[in-house]
């Protein structure tokens, strides 16, 4: 409740500010403006439901140019009156929390937002294997009114594990590029892969609930990592040379999403051999998309696709089906989540993943 001291008393000013659901944590976190005409109440663990856990926006956010924001800076979310990303402009992010966004009005998104898995560094041709794929990150917009345009997009996808090859093999693909073996960087709550193994080790496992163990060791061509799983088990990682399969990693959270807004998860790197075989990684797992509003219309793109396993070079010559020989094994697809009254598919819509 809210006072105002009238000389004698305190009087409540309008209706009590209560929270929405047990659980929530409204009052978390209290702001008022400086004349007291607006108040924002913070509620951490409100699931957007019953629409936005904060009061009015105050201004307008316009990305017309490329923008990163920082999500540790703001945990609980950003609230506008509306937000647009216009056309040819990406809204991205870094930090560990997720990305969440809340408008009173619209959000028009024409641009991109996109808090996609980094990608696993590929192998460094010689002694050090390829990095997994990261997780992709977790974004919840809140409004009246959302719109995704033809040309616009919301991104959660995994990361593609780092592809392995190198010199001095009996073959070299055209399409290797040598790399270092870095681990994909998770964003907005998406989690890391698992970096490059140096010679004679295991892969590293990469990082998250649904993440996948580093390739094993082998003495000739080590298998690809398994991909990271989410709204399903990553497949397994491939081993044409040896016979061996590692296991992808396994499913989490649930449609609901009652466990929280959740990012995807990071595979494991490849393995290595003793001399200059070096293992693929495996993808991440796609992240979580949640869009709430009463009216909500899709033209665009809203992806949370699974990153791609990794390639090998040495049966793998480019064919058109990448699962198999000793290639990583991609990721899971992560959760989209869907809340409003109206839906307006239109006709220039791309799809999406449940």
């Amino acid at each position: 409740r809210i006072y105002e001291w009238t000389g004698n008393t305190w009087d409540q000013i309008g209706n009590d500010v209560e929270g929405e659901a047990a659980g929530d944590q409204s009052g978390y976190a209290v702001s008022m403006s400086t004349d007291g005409a607006r108040l924002a109440v913070g509620a951490p663990f409100n699931d957007g439901a019953a629409g936005s856990c904060f009061s009015s926006g105050v201004g307008s956010l316009e990305v017309t140019a490329d923008t990163t924001l920082n999500t540790d800076q703001y945990p609980y979310g950003l609230n506008f009156t509306s937000i647009l990303i216009a056309a040819g402009a990406t809204l991205s992010a870094t930090g560990s929390k997720p990305l969440i966004l809340y408008a009173d009005t619209l959000v028009d998104i024409q641009g991109t937002i996109d808090v996609s898995g980094g990608k696993g560094g590929n192998s460094a041709g010689d002694h050090m294997s390829a990095g997994g794929g990261a997780g992709g990150g977790a974004v919840k917009i809140v409004s009246a009114q959302i719109t995704v345009g033809s040309s616009g997009a919301i991104r959660a996808d995994g990361g593609d594990g780092g592809d392995a090859g190198g010199y001095s093999q009996s073959f070299t693909a055209s399409w290797f590029t040598p790399g270092d073996g870095a681990a994909g960087v998770g964003v907005a709550g998406g989690y890391g892969g698992g970096a490059g193994a140096g010679s004679s080790q295991n892969g590293n496992p990469g990082s998250g609930p649904g993440a996948s163990a580093g390739g094993p060791y082998d003495g000739g061509v080590p298998p690809g990592a398994g991909g990271a799983g989410h709204a399903s088990a990553g497949t397994d990682g491939f081993g044409q040379y040896t016979g061996i399969r590692p296991p992808g990693g396994p499913a989490y959270g649930d449609a609901e999403l009652s466990g929280g807004l959740q990012g995807g998860s990071g595979a494991g790197s490849g393995g290595n051999d003793g001399d200059n075989e070096e293992g693929a990684g495996g993808g991440g797992s796609g992240g979580t998309i949640y869009l709430v509003a009463p009216m909500l219309q899709i033209q665009g793109l809203v992806s949370v696709a699974g990153g791609l396993g990794g390639l090998d070079d040495y049966h793998y010559n480019g064919q058109a089906d990448r699962e198999g020989y000793n290639n990583g094994g991609p990721g899971s697809v992560g959760r989209l989540r869907l809340d409003y009254e109206t839906f307006t598919e239109g006709p220039f819509a791309q799809g999406w993943s449940f």
